[in-house]
């Protein structure tokens, strides 16, 4: 049975544009903004006393769909791909990700209908399982409530049963395949951004390939303006030859008119502290 999820979110330091990793990235990786963009409090260190906007916004009402009890379905088939399941949380030049589990492609019947579904498991399961492409998988299920803060169809998985993977061709990556690592290795090894036709022609099973749902926190001071999207990233090596960045992310600021553009710098320091091959 998928274990209670525990998402964990990255922190911020007021003046920054970006978050900073809770696992392990010394003081030297951590995100910045280059001297021409800082403003006068970016040398300014976080207490614990200044929150950013993501959090105000959050405390102001900004808060996630609860889980109501509902019906399950039940499920089974192959799995096609595993990938780590993570939320993104945007405000203006604020990021932050929230860690989800992993999302399993399923192809195979939900209810009475075959088709080819998306699965949400928690890292407890994963942890139990080591769910990989080529798995035979059963379970019940409950339908997301809310697509928006979901790339699965489905999640709180029960009655869980995992086969060994069928044998198959050994593929010489790109992509990977097995099993993903830890989301605690996800978080440490930061992303870049991947253009979406890329992700869904080759990319789909990947384990360092990542379908994000994103929500765009409008206005700091009327946090129920929000919008919504998806986003794909890539969590694998630098040197990969399948990797296209695709145009920079714009996210809209409160006024009219008002963009933040996602420059090239961003993934860049992201991915810093990893070699090419890595």
């Amino acid at each position: 049975m998928d274990g209670p999820l525990q998402p964990r979110q990255t922190t911020f330091r007021l003046g920054t544009r970006h978050s900073r990793s809770e696992v392990g990235r010394p003081p030297s990786q951590t995100l910045r903004t280059p001297p021409s963009c800082r403003s006068s409090s970016g040398g300014h260190t976080n207490t614990g006393r200044t929150p950013s906007r993501i959090q105000l916004a959050e405390a102001c009402g900004v808060t996630l769909p609860r889980n109501h009890a509902g019906e399950k379905i039940g499920w089974q088939g192959v799995l096609l791909s595993v990938q780590p399941r993570i939320r993104l949380t945007r405000s203006f030049d604020q990021r932050s990700h929230t860690y989800l589990g992993y999302a399993m492609k399923v192809s195979g019947r939900v209810g009475s209908e075959a088709r080819e579904f998306l699965v949400g498991v928690g890292q407890g399961a994963h942890t139990k399982h080591h769910f990989r492409a080529g798995n035979a998988v059963s379970g019940d299920a409950q339908t997301v409530p809310d697509p928006h803060f979901e790339t699965v169809e489905f999640y709180k998985v029960s009655k869980l049963k995992v086969g060994l993977p069928e044998p198959e061709d050994e593929i010489t990556p790109p992509p990977w395949r097995g099993a993903p690592p830890p989301l605690a290795v996800y978080r440490e090894r930061g992303h870049r951004r991947l253009a979406a036709r890329t992700f869904q022609q080759k990319c789909w099973s990947c384990i360092w390939g990542c379908r994000m749902p994103v929500v765009m926190i409008i206005d700091q001071w009327n946090p129920s303006r929000r919008r919504y999207r998806t986003e794909t990233f890539c969590y694998g090596p630098l040197s990969c030859p399948l990797y296209q960045a695709g145009p920079p992310r714009k996210v809209p600021g409160r006024r009219r008119g008002m963009t933040y553009t996602e420059e090239d710098w961003i993934d860049d320091e992201a991915t810093s502290h990893r070699r090419l091959e890595e």
